[in-house]
This record gives structure tokens, sequence and C-alpha cells, in this order.
């Protein structure tokens, strides 16, 4: 419903400023680079949201999801770091009921680092594109993500009832 928060999900209190760059976005992880504009030490709390491509068969959507977010502790003015966020099996996956299953659908999907949940918020933005629709599974129990090719899992119109 678009309804403005009166609390934001991640808002805090910090006594400087913050730049944001370099983002480069893959299917496993997000980098960038964070830089203290201010005059005093700070830290700052990075929230990754992606958006997800829509699907015919897909249940609606939240407009973007939080899958992921990062601490930077301490960062003196003037001083830059580097930031490297793993994303795991479910970052881009959606449950699929038809196929009892994790599935990243075809499509690109808009990845966004944001210190707040607010849109208004979103300091660098990109995105990922899979080819194919892929079935997200887990290998070793500890949440990597193995993309099968899995083409055409389901199209519309094809539905056996």
């Amino acid at each position: 419903r678009q309804i403005d928060a009166l609390w934001v999900f991640g808002a805090g209190l910090t006594y400087t400023t913050f730049g944001y760059s370099n983002l480069e976005v893959s299917k496993d992880r997000v980098a960038f680079v964070v830089e203290n504009t201010g005059k005093r030490i700070g830290d700052d709390t990075l929230q990754i949201y992606v958006a997800q491509p829509a699907h015919p068969l897909d249940e609606p959507q939240p407009s973007r999801t939080l899958r992921a977010f990062a601490k930077v502790r301490d960062l003196k003015p003037g001083e830059r770091r580097a930031v490297t966020v793993r994303l795991n099996k479910y970052a881009f996956s959606t449950w699929d009921e038809l196929e009892a299953s994790w599935v990243v659908r075809k499509g690109a999907y808009g990845v966004s680092v944001a210190t707040t949940a607010l849109p208004s918020d979103v300091k660098l933005q990109g995105s990922v594109a899979f080819d194919e629709d892929v079935l997200a599974k887990t290998t070793d129990g500890g949440g990597e993500m193995k993309l099968e090719r899995y083409p055409c899992l389901t199209q519309p119109g094809s539905l056996a009832m």
C-alpha cells in the first residue's frame, strides 16, 4: 500500500556522514566502498535489498526484500573501506509450490545498498541477471548455492490440472 513507516527499519543516529561508491554485484556477493565524509569517527550499517523480476506464475512479491547487511565500525574521517557481503542461496530465490523447491526465476534482479528501508535512503543500485530458471539447492548444508540448469520449469498456460 506504499505507506510511510513512522519508525524506519535501520534508522539510527550517527554524528558523521558517509559516501558510497564502486558497486559490484554478482550472483553470490555485493561489494562496494564506504567513505567517512564527515569530521568524526563513525559506524555505518548497510542493508542489501533485492527486487525480484515479475513472473506470471508467482504470487505478488514485495517491491524489494532485505537479503543481507553489513556493519562498518570505527571509520575515521576521510577513511575509505571496501565492504564485501556474501549472498546466500535465498538472495534471489522464491519458494515454488509446483516444484516444491526454491527457484531463481529468469530475469534481471535489482540490487540496492541502503542505510534504511526507505527507498529514498538507497545509496547504490545495480543488477544481476539469470538467463534461465534455476533450482536453488544447498550443496554442503552451509547455505552455499548451487545453480542447477532447469530451463522451462513451468510456462504460462502449461499447467496440468
